[in-house]
């Protein structure tokens, strides 16, 4: 079995949407938060009107504790700062 004992941490992947420009096609690199002891988490400094994507990996203690990213979900900022989420 995977790991061993109680989740420990959340490993939170998040990136702006791919973008279709004029020049091209723009695939945003991923940025990472780790967090234990909680299961919510405020992610800051996003752009306003922008679309992004979000994935989560739970992980235990041990050799092969980190688990597979779960299916990911968009969300959108809007203007007015907040966020809307879309699947």
């Amino acid at each position: 079995m995977p790991g061993d004992g109680p989740i420990t941490e959340y490993i939170v992947n998040y990136r702006q949407a791919i973008s279709y420009e004029p020049q091209g096609v723009i695939e945003y690199p991923w940025e990472t938060i780790s967090i234990s002891g909680d299961t919510t988490l405020v992610v800051t400094d996003l752009h306003w009107d922008t679309l992004y994507e979000f994935s989560v990996t739970a992980c235990r203690p041990g050799e092969g504790g980190e688990g597979k990213p779960s299916p990911a979900v968009w969300g959108a900022t809007k203007c007015d700062g907040k966020f809307k989420l879309i699947s």
